[in-house]
């Protein structure tokens, strides 16, 4: 038996019954093959008959608000469990209002891989629209997320070469290294409470991003200086920025936006115009060290900061975007995986002993992390995976704006349709991970090429059922700082320390912010491991 999956595109005359539609075709004790079927008008179905929230919850920026509390037992940090319920009720695929527009949700990876292999060379994605008003009323360019099309490409083709490649990231570890022993070291403060350390694993990831960012350390793990005022009102900038964009993103802009006095976008700028002041100041330090006449240093000395000034062909306005994006959504993110991280550890002891072997082998009890060991830690790798795909960091997923009609679920989905990609779901599909629900870092090793599972007659999982960075040239431009932070923050913990969780804690219920976030701190119990 044959059976199709359908994310297809159509030509752009929209005649359905000469239509080739491409297809991923799955056959009984046969591997997956790509194939071409004309696919017959009478199966493709108009999107206004797919499946979704129907009544009130039809109307534009009505139907989102009718979603959350106090009409449903849904808040917006909830909006995972919403997804699902919403999967659960109308299946792999349906659509719902999200602000003025209708958004389409698929959990098949099948349909991720279609979309994205057919994004073509300006990926689309649905704009920020809280950051866009924000550079607009405040004469500012444009930033990443806040264009599309050829000046998106413009902008990103100029740092990709900045951010992505390996080396860039290598050329921090040693500052890193630091950075992790400092956050170690006060790990093992035995009156930290719980809300404490979530404050230390924020402050970490701060600093760590922060030392990309401007090359320096900017004191928050420092015990003198870490609850300065300054320091302090930073972060909470930093949270209000990002929770802010959150909120916005679901849809509800409109009730945000209605003026430049609304009480939402007025504190949400006061924080982008303090953080904006504060990496000034780091800036223009920079700035002085470039402009210095009387000493040449070699290229491969330069920051990364110092490469977009003076490599990047990038206006000081446009590396400020860069920087504000890396210090909103990198500091967040990283410090919320991480959390979750550490805790898929201490609920997984024979996890968390082979990593922590596999650090004492290749690293040492207190030597620093060279970027031969980085390489090796295969290991400690596979659970940051496992732990992302169990523990998805996103609400729901990667989202695209369709350039062309496309055919999803075998229903005809017109162009410029966001569609998001529950890859919280099929990263815990049983059609793509074999017990999917628990915390198996072996699925991700390889061995001649095929993953090695613990079910010798597991299939391979689908490449586009996991993808908490995104997908293609869109991907996330901080992802190979995030794990680097992430890899060295927790082999420099498995280093020294246990990692248990206080017996009375109930577990892990994750809210969104849109970052996995534990909706009760979690009360991590450190003890020095026995050399």
């Amino acid at each position: 038996m044959i059976i199709m999956r359908t994310a297809r595109h159509v030509p752009a005359n929209g005649s359905l019954v000469t239509t080739y539609l491409l297809a991923r075709c799955f056959c009984d004790g046969v591997s997956a093959a790509k194939s071409r079927e004309v696919l017959p008008t009478s199966k493709v179905l108009p999107m206004k008959l797919m499946p979704g929230p129907s009544g009130l919850m039809k109307l534009p920026y009505i139907g989102t608000a009718l979603m959350f509390a106090p009409f449903s037992r849904h808040s917006p940090e909830n909006f995972g469990a919403l997804v699902a319920d919403l999967h659960e009720k109308y299946g792999p695929v349906f659509k719902s209002r999200l602000g003025k527009d209708y958004s389409v949700h698929t959990d098949n990876a099948e349909d991720a891989e279609a979309i994205f292999r057919n994004e073509g060379a300006f990926p689309l994605r649905r704009l920020m629209t809280l950051s866009k008003v924000f550079r607009e009323r405040n004469g500012l360019p444009p930033a990443l997320g806040t264009v599309s099309g050829p000046a998106w490409q413009e902008l990103r083709s100029a740092i990709n070469p900045l951010l992505m490649k390996p080396s860039v990231c290598i050329h921090y570890l040693p500052a890193q290294n630091h950075v992790a022993d400092d956050f170690v070291n006060q790990l093992q403060n035995p009156t930290l409470t719980p809300d404490a350390q979530s404050e230390l694993l924020f402050k970490f990831a701060l600093e760590s991003i922060g030392m990309v960012c401007f090359n320096q350390r900017l004191g928050f793990l420092d015990p003198t200086t870490c609850d300065s005022p300054d320091r302090l009102e930073l972060l909470h900038a930093l949270k209000l920025c990002l929770k802010s964009i959150f909120l916005a993103m679901l849809g509800m802009e409109r009730r945000y936006l209605r003026t430049a006095d609304d009480a939402f976008y007025r504190s949400y700028e006061n924080a982008m115009k303090l953080i904006r002041q504060r990496a000034m100041i780091y800036v223009r330090k920079i700035v002085q060290d470039v402009n210095r006449t009387d000493l040449e240093r070699p290229a491969q000395d330069s920051n990364l900061l110092e490469s977009m000034l003076t490599k990047g062909n990038l206006q000081m306005e446009k590396v400020l975007a860069i920087i504000d994006s890396m210090l909103i959504g990198g500091t967040d993110s990283t410090a919320r995986n991480m959390t979750v991280l550490i805790y898929n550890l201490a609920m997984n002891p024979e996890a968390q002993e082979r990593a922590a072997k596999e650090v004492h082998e290749l690293v040492g009890l207190n030597d620093p992390i060279t970027p031969e060991a980085l390489a090796k830690l295969v290991y400690l790798k596979a659970c940051v995976k496992e732990s992302m795909r169990i523990n998805f960091p996103l609400a729901n997923g990667t989202e695209r704006s369709l350039n062309i009609d496309t055919v999803i679920g075998g229903y005809l989905v017109p162009k410029g349709t966001s569609v998001i990609m529950s890859s919280s779901r099929s990263s815990l599909d049983a059609r793509y991970f074999s017990e999917p629900k628990k915390f198996l870092p072996e699925r991700w090793l390889r061995r001649e090429g095929e993953v090695v599972r613990h079910d010798s007659e597991d299939k391979k999982s689908h490449p586009f059922a996991y993808l908490p960075f995104g997908h293609g040239a869109r991907g996330c431009i901080g992802r190979r700082f995030a794990e680097m932070e992430i890899y060295v923050g927790t082999a420099k913990l498995l280093q020294k320390l246990k990692i248990t969780v206080d017996p009375k804690y109930e577990g892990l219920k994750p809210i969104y912010t849109p970052f996995i976030t534990p909706e009760k701190p979690i009360p991590f119990i450190f003890t020095a491991r026995q050399r």
